[in-house]
């Protein structure tokens, strides 16, 4: 049996007609379409849930439903964040390459589902407010600090490395 977060995954073994059940091993890949349809339906059912089930809001109507998609985001966005700093910290606690990369991705991640968050929330608050941004917010501005933060840190990763400054000869 599985542990504590691990997952256990089996497959047929011994022909599609049958046979027994065998676990996947470690470096067994995953067939696509079997990796992309646990999302799909999930994404599916919860489009129908915001959309057909949910009631309307009886102050905000039809924009609150919005929010189904902006907080899941969000939250989405911040535990990219802190795991692309976790693995920095990895990463330079124990010089361990691969750390860095998945800080890379936990980043990337982040920024694009931040990215979201500052679209979906524009949106709301067009619909709601009349603004597209107030900056009296107690979680835009921060939120916003927290996205630019990141997004800087690809500048500073793709950015040149500096070379020694060369001798200039004296005439």
């Amino acid at each position: 049996g599985g542990g504590c977060g691990r997952v256990v995954l089996w497959r047929p073994r011994g022909g599609a007609a049958g046979g027994t059940m065998q676990r996947w091993a470690p470096g067994d890949a995953l067939p696509l379409p079997s990796v992309a349809a646990a999302p799909l339906g999930l994404v599916t059912t919860a489009l129908v849930l915001v959309f057909f089930v949910a009631p309307t809001d009886a102050d905000q109507g039809f924009s609150q439903r919005i929010f189904y998609f902006h907080v899941s985001i969000a939250f989405t966005s911040y535990l990219c964040f802190g795991l692309g700093a976790w693995k920095a910290l990895v990463h330079l606690w124990k010089r361990n390459p691969n750390a860095d990369l998945e800080s890379y991705v936990g980043i990337h991640q982040g920024v694009i589902f931040g990215s979201l968050v500052l679209i979906t929330g524009s949106i709301w608050a067009r619909i709601s407010w009349g603004h597209w941004w107030l900056w009296s917010g107690n979680q835009l501005v921060p939120f916003l600090v927290l996205f630019l933060f990141h997004a800087a840190s690809f500048i500073l990763r793709f950015s040149p490395v500096a070379r020694p400054p060369r001798a200039h000869p004296h005439p």
